[in-house]
């Protein structure tokens, strides 16, 4: 069997800032209610001719876009979208269209197993649009206004691969290897150079409980531990030494 994705959910945006010439992400921004996405990607091909015939053909560059539908959109959000919140509180469709990051994860299930992770999706460069809505009378029951959202996205100017080329979308899957990473997502953007930082085992804790021989035993092959100078030593003993206290290290 193979896997699946579905679900949407932790729709975010983050701000390019701008900081002694030097670009970057401002703190990412949760909102709440996502209940859709979806993105389109054109690339032309023109082909190049000679010796009478198609000598190669290059891939133009890429135009996406995407659409994300919202229960709610607040109103500092609403700022990225061409809204202006006025000193009364009215909001106004007089404002501008910034180019920020938004981001939001999909679940990726197995089939097999039924084991799922998480996968992130990043568009580091885009520009949104007024959202369209549509509302309708209630009637028997309530039906939920979905706000659509389209986007237009860019190439990041400063958001590059390992090779150093742009980009203008990524995305991450949660593994245990990048689990630390992963999870900072709602503190800060994900980047494609990232290092990721190899989880530290935990150090266990033991303790040492004394043991009652019978008088068979060979302490050795059993790994009963002595305290010798205050630290617990393994016991060379091959047979039980008449006396002499053993103890048995336990994890706890």
């Amino acid at each position: 069997m193979g896997r699946i994705i579905h679900g949407n959910k932790n729709f975010g945006y983050a701000p390019i800032e701008i900081n002694d010439d030097q670009y970057s992400f401002g703190t990412p921004v949760m909102l709440q209610g996502m209940v859709s996405s979806s993105s389109e990607v054109e690339q032309s091909d023109t082909s190049v001719y000679a010796d009478d015939k198609t000598y190669c053909k290059v891939k133009g560059a890429k135009v996406r876009s995407l659409e994300i539908g919202l229960r709610y959109i607040d109103s500092a959000y609403a700022e990225y979208l061409g809204f202006k919140v006025n000193e009364n509180g009215m909001i106004t469709d007089t404002g501008v269209f910034p180019n920020h990051c938004i981001f939001f994860e999909t679940e990726e299930e197995d089939c097999e197993t039924g084991l799922s992770t998480q996968t992130l999706h990043y568009f580091y460069n885009v520009q949104g649009s007024e959202p369209n809505k549509e509302t309708n009378t209630d009637e028997e029951e309530v039906e939920a206004l979905t706000l659509t959202v389209s986007y237009s996205a860019l190439d990041s100017q400063f958001v590059v691969d390992d090779d150093g080329k742009y980009v203008q979308y990524g995305y991450i899957t949660r593994t245990e290897e990048n689990a630390e990473l992963y999870d900072q997502f709602k503190e800060k953007v994900l980047l494609p150079t990232d290092n990721i930082t190899p989880p530290v085992p935990p150090t266990p804790t033991y303790e040492y409980v004394e043991v009652e021989p019978v008088g068979d035993e060979n302490p050795s092959e059993q790994g009963w531990y002595e305290l010798v100078n205050d630290e617990y030593v393994l016991s060379e003993d091959t047979e039980v030494v008449e006396g002499k206290t053993y103890y048995e290290r336990r994890e706890v």
